[in-house]
Parts: C-alpha cells; structure tokens; sequence
C-alpha cells in the first residue's frame, strides 16, 4: 500500500467525524437552545407522559414547594460527584432529615436501603430523575440553579 492510498483510507474514515465537530462547534448555540424545547417521554407507574425538560423543571420545583436550598443543592451535587452518602453514625441526624425530606417526596434521593424509612435510613443515593435533574446543567436547564 502507498502512501496516497493510505491518507485516502485515513481521509475516508475521519471525513464525517471531523463534519460533524466542525457542525457541532459553529452551531452550539443553536442546538443549546433547542434542547429544552425538546420533547421526552417519561413512564411513571405505567402512565407515559410526554414532556419538555422546562416542563418538568416546572414540576419538580412545585413538588419541591420552592426553589432547593444551597444545602439540598450542595447534598445533590455532592452525591451526583462522590455517590451514595452514608452518614458517619450509620442514621441520617435528626436535624438534616428537615432539609432531606422535601427532596426525597419529590422522587430526586432515595434512602438506602432501599425502601428505608428517613428514620431508618444509613444512607442516601439519587434516584434516576435526581440523576437526570442533577446532569441538566450540560442541556441548558439547570434545575440546581436558583429559579427566578
């Protein structure tokens, strides 16, 4: 094999990855501003319910009675980084259970073990829509963010 032959195979192979990074790049913005209007289907107890991310932005803040605090933000962000919490005493205390709970009834943490009352609980783990909420920033609705 020549050389020519070999940079026309390597041409050929890296053409459209290279296309697309290219897009990518020049129309960043463009696709940024799509994605919340972008619609999901999301299966909740056997019901399918179609929605837009801001659409459920909306929703959770309203389950969550409010904006999340910067302590349920930073017990979120924490989680999201170093996985399940567990809590020195082997029970979450008393006085975090009050910040805890609005997060756990707005389906974002669960305990662990699974199905643990708050009480009862040795640790703390997001559920798959606080994974979701908690990875929104890279699509351009960032639900840890102060809402206005």
């Amino acid at each position: 094999m020549d050389v020519a032959e070999l940079v026309l195979r390597y041409v050929e192979v890296l053409v459209w990855p290279v296309t697309v990074t290219i897009l990518l790049f020049a129309y960043h913005d463009a696709i940024i501003a799509i994605l919340p209007n972008s619609k999901i289907k999301v299966s909740l107890y056997g019901f399918e319910i179609e929605t837009t991310l801001q659409e459920l932005k909306d929703v959770t803040l309203a389950t969550l009675g409010g904006d999340l605090s910067s302590w349920q933000r930073n017990l979120l962000e924490e989680i999201a980084k170093e996985g399940p919490k567990s809590f020195e005493r082997g029970e979450i205390p008393k006085e975090d259970r009050k910040w805890i709970r609005p997060i756990m009834n707005a389906g974002l943490i669960m305990t662990q073990p699974a199905e643990a009352h708050l009480g009862d609980a040795k640790g703390l783990a997001l559920t798959p829509l606080g994974k979701l909420l908690v990875s929104s920033a890279v699509q351009g609705i960032n639900f840890l963010q102060d809402h206005e």
